[in-house]
This record gives structure tokens, C-alpha cells and sequence, in this order.
């Protein structure tokens, strides 16, 4: 009986001991699970933030400014700043490995961090190594949108449940947290290595998404205006529209235009096309002076080598029109309407569809706009609101080029937005207007 009590004590002895054995192993599993899922985590934040430190500095090197301030400073938006929390931030110009080492033009980011391990350190594992690089360069074409508000929260918003392509860059001014916002259920895709960048940090609000995940950061310094250079057209001795023809002036507010043909020239009051008239416009600058602005609230409107400038009645030949009617009130295009409006390939407005004047700002400008293109919506050619709101939901002919620069931008659905084939003199005339920065590596 001893003996047999011995054996049985000494198999209760085995188990505890395999059990201890087991649990140990379980908990070390448990731990190095935990730890790496940890892990990855801290890693794709460094990615990110290692992705904003090279576009800032990208941004910087090519905008004269200091490369590894500027760089430390986009990684530390992110949350990893220089010289916290054991975080080392290297900004290196030109690249010191990669397929960029000799582009005077690209700018490296390496985020190194050891951080401390959670359960891992029962089997004397103290840290965790988190690294990530990236690198920025002078890349594909040009920024196709520009929100110039320096404080609006966000300065650009994608929303509603359709997607968004967009074959160019974004970036915006504004240093609010969001500067940019991507919410409701709107899944923006960025092609050709384009990317969006933001003064301010950015937020992701429910089921919004944006593709590649690395196409968007925070701490970006801002571009400026890339039309800031672009003069405003003057009164000299263009006429005016009198609701029959053009003549010298001065004319009243005539602003909806009845099926016909129309020449480039002042029309007080704006011009509005409604559901039924059939409108041509010949090529040329139309001056919308006051009242509706320009409202295509229905109908067929063909405009090519046109260029809308928005703008009050000061200087302009118009006459009884007082008070807030001095001033464009909205620029609207409904999706009911069938627009074909393409910008002229030369002259100083090459490449502009419509231009609201720079002066107009707070309630003089024009607001709020709206452009909801629908099946029969063609606009190649800029869109320049440098101090007014503007609503887009439209399409850009996949063979023409669009660009849109507001103070805000809100994306309300479905959009598709191109960057190709800018007539060379728009760039010649503009000489603000910049490469765009993109994520080489």
C-alpha cells in the first residue's frame, strides 16, 4: 500500500509539473501574441508617421525651407516626435539607400523606437524594436485640389457611400484637426502615385477608407496658392448683354438666357439657363457681374474655349443693381442640366473654366456653391474660388483634365477627377503652379 501511495504521489507530482510546464507555455503564447499584435500596431503608426516626415521634408526641399525641421515636424503630427520617448526621427536629403539615392528631389524618413514589451519580458524580452522608412519625391504631374482656408475644420470632407478617384494631388491648407476628413462610408482611391496631404492632422470617421492606406498624412506645409499670380480681368471696352444683344452699355440685370447664341462680353446680373432653353456660348471671357452669379439650373449649355469670371459690378457697365445685388450670390450647376464647358488651350486663361474674383471675400463672395454633375456634365479646365465654400459631386472627362481650388471643399458622392493634358500655357502663365510631391518608396 505505501509503495502504491508513493507511485500516486509521485504521478501527481508529473502532472502538476506538466501542467505548470503547459500553462507557462500557454501564458508565453498568450504574451508573445499580445506583443506582436502590439507590435504591428506601433508599426504602421511609424509608417505613417514616417511617410509624413518625408512629404514634409519633400515639401520643404522643394518650397526652400528647412528639409529636417520640417520633416521631424510632419513625423511628429503623427505621433512620433524627435527625441521623446526614446523616438529618433532622421530626415535625409538625398536618400542614403533605395532607388532614389542620387534624386537631389527626394527626401528619406527614418522612425526608430524601442518600445517596452508587455508579457514578453517573463522570458527576458525587455523591448520592441518598431522601424519604418519612406521616401518622397518630385512625382507625377500636379495638385488637381487645393482648400486654401488656413482654419477651417475640415478644410476638405469626403463623404456620402459612393467612391472617389482622384488621379492627382490634394492638399489643404488648414491647420485644424481634421484638416481632412474621410467619413460616412466614401472610399477615396488615389491613382498614379498621387497622394493627399494636409497642414493639419486627418480622421478617418466610420466607414470611410482611403486606398492605398499610406496615400494620406498630416503636417504637410502648404504649397500657397498656385494661382495667386493670375490677373483678373478688367473693364476696358468689352460690352454688355441687354437681353437682346450686345451693346456698349450700360445694361440692367438680363441674367436668363432663352435658346440662342451668345458672345463673351459683361452680363449684369450673371447668367442663369433653365430647363427647356437650348444655349451656345462662343468662345471667350464672359464677365458675370452681380446678382445670380452662374446657375445652370437645367437645359443644354455648350461652352467651349470659355472662360466664367464671377465677380461684383464695380467697374463693370451695369446699372440698377444696389445693395447685396452688387454681388454674385451662388455658382450652381444641377445634375438635371446638360453642360459642356471646356477652358481655352491659350491666352492668359488658358486652362480656366471659371474664375471668382480674389477680391470678393466673406459675404461678398459667392455662397454656397454647388457643382452636381450628372450624365450630360463636361468640365475640363480649372475651377478658381480662392475665398468661397464649393459643394462638388461631378465627373472629369477621363480624356480632359479638371482642377478644383476653393476655400473648402466638401465631396459629397461620386467623383472622378483627372489631372491630363493642362494646355502648356496654362503652366506658362502660372508660374506658382508647383510639382506635387509623392511617396517613391
Amino acid at each position: 500500500m505505501t509503495n502504491n501511495r508513493g507511485k500516486l504521489s509521485s504521478k501527481r507530482g508529473v502532472i502538476l509539473l506538466t501542467a505548470a510546464g503547459l500553462m507557462f507555455g500557454l501564458l508565453a503564447f498568450v504574451g508573445l501574441a499580445f506583443d506582436v499584435g502590439y507590435l504591428q500596431w506601433s508599426r504602421r503608426r511609424a509608417q505613417t508617421a514616417a511617410d509624413a516626415g518625408a512629404l514634409a521634408g519633400a515639401w520643404a526641399r522643394q518650397l526652400s525651407g528647412s528639409v529636417v525641421a520640417e520633416g521631424q515636424s510632419g513625423s511628429a503630427v503623427n505621433g512620433y516626435t524627435h527625441g521623446q520617448n526614446g523616438i529618433t526621427v532622421t530626415i535625409n536629403n538625398p536618400p542614403t539607400a533605395g532607388s532614389y539615392t542620387g534624386d537631389a528631389t527626394a527626401v528619406e524618413a527614418i522612425v526608430a523606437q524601442d518600445t517596452g514589451s508587455f508579457f514578453l519580458r517573463i522570458l527576458n524580452w525587455n523591448t520592441l524594436p518598431v522601424r519604418a522608412r519612406a521616401v518622397a519625391r518630385q512625382g507625377y504631374g500636379t495638385a488637381c485640389v487645393y482648400a486654401l482656408d488656413p482654419s477651417a475644420r475640415p478644410g476638405i470632407r469626403f463623404s456620402g457611400n459612393t467612391g472617389i478617384n482622384l488621379g492627382c494631388g490634394v492638399i489643404a491648407a488648414s491647420s485644424a484637426d481634421p484638416a481632412v476628413n474621410i467619413g460616412g462610408t466614401a472610399t477615396v482611391t488615389m491613382r498614379n502615385g498621387a497622394s493627399i496631404g494636409s497642414v493639419g492632422d486627418y480622421d478617418l470617421d466610420g466607414g470611410g477608407t482611403i486606398n492605398p492606406s499610406t496615400a494620406i498624412s498630416g503636417g504637410a506645409p502648404f504649397p500657397g496658392d498656385p494661382l495667386l499670380t493670375l490677373p483678373m480681368p478688367t473693364y476696358s471696352t468689352q460690352q454688355c448683354w441687354d437681353g437682346t444683344a450686345m451693346i456698349a452699355g450700360p445694361c440692367t440685370d438680363n441674367s436668363s438666357l432663352p435658346t440662342g447664341t451668345y458672345q463673351p462680353g459683361v452680363y449684369c446680373g450673371g447668367i442663369s439657363v433653365n430647363s427647356g432653353s437650348v444655349v451656345n456660348l462662343s468662345p471667350g471671357t464672359y464677365i458675370l457681374a452681380g446678382g445670380g452669379g452662374l446657375r445652370f439650373n437645367g437645359g443644354t449649355t455648350t461652352a467651349n474655349g470659355v472662360t466664367f469670371y464671377v465677380t461684383d459690378t464695380d467697374t463693370w457697365p451695369c446699372t440698377g443693381m444696389n445693395g447685396s445685388n452688387r454681388y454674385p450670390s451662388t455658382v450652381t450647376m444641377n445634375s438635371s442640366a446638360g453642360v459642356t464647358l471646356t477652358a481655352p488651350e491659350e491666352g492668359t486663361y488658358a486652362g480656366m473654366a471659371l474664375i471668382v474674383n480674389r477680391a470678393l471675400t466673406g459675404s461678398r463672395a459667392p455662397s454656397p456653391n454647388h457643382i452636381n454633375g450628372g450624365a450630360g456634365f463636361v468640365l475640363n479646365g480649372a475651377v478658381y474660388m480662392p475665398n468661397s465654400p464649393l459643394s462638388f459631386e461631378g465627373n472629369s472627362d477621363s480624356n480632359g483634365y479638371m482642377m478644383l481650388i476653393a476655400a473648402t471643399l466638401d465631396f459629397t458622392g461620386g467623383a472622378t477627377l483627372n489631372l491630363n493634358n493642362f494646355p502648356a500655357a496654362f503652366a506658362n502663365n502660372n508660374p506658382a503652379f508647383k510639382k506635387w510631391i509623392v511617396l517613391g518608396e
